[in-house]
This record gives structure tokens, C-alpha cells and sequence, in this order.
């Protein structure tokens, strides 16, 4: 008897131990999960289309993706990595000061500017091999951990080069990865170069299309369609550009302090004291065109972005069709077409497709870019954490 007793013991050990090992774990048999963003795609952008009709045709579709504030590369990836807003994310615009360390943001690339995990390291934790290409604000390690696998931004790299770099890691026979994140920009270029209207705009989305199904074709020869679920989603829409506001005169810059970070339509003043902060604010209430200024804990609720040390001290929004002239111009800033204002704005909403195994044949008429995180996360088995800002779409 006493025998038989320590052996039932020791089996509940055992069962206790593996239990514990697995705990936070992804389930077996979840699909793998590819994201793909098409940055700058509008949601109109895709009409008359034949590689997005069929996209529709074969799976799930919103035909408005609402983006957030400001609704501009670097806030928006980092949205969809982590389901959650720039307030949360920490990531507040292109470009932003930290002022308690007095360090710029500008495009940055290394995942340590996030404030909260993205999808790869939740992902990472539980046991699940990630790769990651060209995401904004994704290299290096955050909380030790980093994608199993990394493709590094560099401009000379193309979308077809990305998709091909995605397919070639499914394909893999051995220590494949179970989620992968792919950034394609072509639309976004085309949109800033000639302007969400132009042939160049509608060329890029139709190139974007094809690759996109390309990339479903190779699955699918690959006998891994019922294997792999797709995610692609624009990070924020695109607008005509009718004019420029140049606000840098009116701001007194001693030095560092004023510091100004500029991104299209939206600005953040950063100043050094109270005193400093009445004379640039009276220099810039001076400034017509329908120019916006707002105190952080001002802004209306869409635009929200919290109170950390990385919010400037005086915000600024131009009206829709305008953007703030750079602080230093280049011969890449001038715009005929932009991004950043607020997810209410029609211009601003990009597109969302979504095929493969358990993904229903169904439009909406619009969800969030913050249901993404939640959506894979679902899909892959995974706890979706309270924070999360979003839904599953399916």
C-alpha cells in the first residue's frame, strides 16, 4: 500500500513538473502567423484591383483599417507589435525628445524605445521561433529577448526581396519560424513622392497586390496553406499635400532648448522652464493658416498621448491637406502626399485582408490596427494580455 502511494505520488510530481514547464506556452497545431504590412496603402487605393478582389474573394476583409495618432510609421508599427496606442507604447511620433534623458527619436530602429512587448517577444517567451523583417522600431534585444530571426532595414532592399526572404523561412523543414513580421513600403514611398492620386500611387498598390499574392501562391505550392494564416494590413492611409506651414521661425531657439520635432502634420515643442514656455507660446498663437496648439493634457481624446517625459511641452496640429515645413529640409522632405492625423479621418485608413485556416470568408466595413496584435495572438494560442487596446477580428 505505502508502495502504490509513493508511486501515484510520484507520476502527480511528474504531471505537476511538465505542467509547470509548459505553462505559458503555445498551443500544438496553431497556425503559423505571417503580418504583413503595406505601408502608406489607402483604403480606397485597391479599387478595381484584381489581386485584392481576390484576396476578398478567399478570405476575410475590413474595408476601413482606422490607424491611430498620429497615424504615421513609427507609432503605427509599434501599435501593431504591441496592441496598444503611442500613449502606451511609448513610441509618439517620428520624432520625438525624451526630455529626462535628452535624447532624440528620429526613426529610431531599436526596439528598446518600445514601453511595452511586442508580438515577437510575447511570442519568443512562450516558446515560439519569430523573424522579423525591416519592422519599425524592432532590432536588438528588448527584456533579453530578440526574433529568432532578423532582417535589418536598409533602403536598397526591395518588397519582393521581403516577400521572398518570408517564404524561404516557411519553407523551412527544421526550427521554422511561427510567427513572422514583414514590412512592405512602396505605396508609402509612392504616396509621398506623387501624391495618393497619382499613377505612381495606384502602380505601387497594384505592384504591392500582386506580391501579395505571389506570396499566397508560394504558400500555397509549397502545400502549406492549411498551415499558414496571413495578416496584411496598412499602417495608416495617405493624403494630398496642398500646402506647407513653416512654424520654425516663430518659435525662439536658444540652443537646444527649444527643441522642435517635426513629423508632417503634427509638431511637439519641448522647452526648458516656465518662462521659456510663455515666450514660445505667444510667438506661436500669432501663426494663422488653422494651425491647432494644445497643451498635452488638451488634446482631444483620439489624439490623446499621455503625460510621459517624451510628450512635448506644446503641441501643434495643421489643418487637413497641410504639413509643417522641416526643421532642416532636404531634398527627400517635400511632400505631395502625407500622413498623421487622426484615425476619424477617412484619408488616414488603410486596408486589411486575412486568409488561411479557421479565418472566416467575411467584410466588415472597419476595425482597428490595434485588433492585429490580439487577433495573432489568438491565433497562435497565446494569452492575450489585459493591456491589449484591441479585439480579435475572428
Amino acid at each position: 500500500m505505502a508502495r502504490t502511494r509513493t508511486i501515484v505520488l510520484l507520476i502527480l510530481s511528474v504531471l505537476l513538473i511538465l505542467s509547470a514547464q509548459g505553462e505559458g506556452k503555445a498551443e500544438k497545431n496553431v497556425p503559423i502567423v505571417v503580418i504583413v504590412t503595406v505601408d502608406g496603402t489607402r483604403w480606397d487605393a485597391i479599387k478595381g484591383l484584381d489581386s485584392f478582389a481576390r484576396m476578398e474573394e478567399t478570405g476575410f476583409r475590413a474595408k476601413k483599417m482606422r490607424s491611430v495618432f498620429p497615424s504615421q510609421t513609427c507609432p503605427a508599427h509599434a501599435s501593431i507589435a504591441t496592441g496598444v496606442r503611442p500613449a502606451v507604447n511609448g513610441i509618439l511620433s517620428n520624432q520625438f525628445l525624451e526630455k529626462d534623458t535628452g535624447t532624440r527619436f528620429s526613426h529610431e530602429k531599436e526596439a528598446k524605445w518600445l514601453k511595452a512587448p511586442p508580438l515577437w517577444v510575447i511570442a519568443e517567451k512562450a516558446g515560439i521561433r519569430t523573424a522579423v523583417s525591416e519592422w519599425p522600431v524592432s532590432e536588438g534585444e528588448w527584456d533579453g529577448v530578440k526574433p529568432s530571426y532578423y532582417r535589418a532595414f536598409d533602403w536598397d532592399n526591395t518588397d519582393r526581396q521581403a516577400a521572398e526572404w518570408t517564404l524561404a523561412l516557411l519553407k523551412m523543414k527544421e526550427a521554422a519560424p511561427g510567427l513572422i513580421m514583414t514590412w512592405l513600403r512602396a505605396c508609402d514611398k509612392a504616396g509621398h513622392d506623387h501624391g495618393p492620386g497619382s499613377a505612381q500611387y495606384k502602380e505601387a498598390a497594384a505592384r504591392t497586390g500582386k506580391l501579395l499574392i505571389k506570396l499566397a501562391d508560394g504558400i500555397r505550392e509549397a502545400g502549406l496553406e492549411k498551415k499558414v494564416v496571413l495578416l496584411m494590413s496598412s499602417d495608416h492611409g495617405m493624403k494630398d499635400i496642398v500646402g506647407e506651414i513653416d512654424i520654425v521661425p516663430s518659435v525662439p531657439k536658444k540652443g537646444f532648448y527649444p527643441y522642435i520635432a517635426i513629423s508632417g502634420p503634427t509638431a511637439m515643442i519641448y522647452t526648458k522652464d516656465v518662462r521659456q514656455h510663455a515666450a514660445v507660446l505667444k510667438k506661436l498663437k500669432k501663426i494663422r493658416n488653422g494651425v491647432s496648439l494644445y497643451p498635452p493634457s488638451k488634446l482631444p481624446e483620439e489624439c490623446s498621448l499621455g503625460n510621459s517625459d517624451r510628450v512635448g511641452d506644446i503641441l501643434l496640429s495643421a489643418p487637413p491637406g497641410y504639413i509643417f515645413s522641416p526643421f532642416k529640409r532636404g531634398a527627400h522632405d517635400r511632400n505631395y502626399g502625407y500622413h498623421g492625423w487622426p484615425p476619424s479621418d477617412d484619408d488616414m485608413c488603410g486596408v486589411f485582408f486575412a486568409a488561411g485556416p479557421g479565418v472566416p470568408v467575411r467584410t466588415i466595413e472597419e476595425a482597428s490596427i490595434l485588433d492585429i496584435a490580439p487577433t495573432a495572438l489568438k491565433l497562435l494560442g497565446l494569452d492575450i494580455p489585459t493591456r491589449c487596446e484591441g479585439k480579435p477580428l475572428f
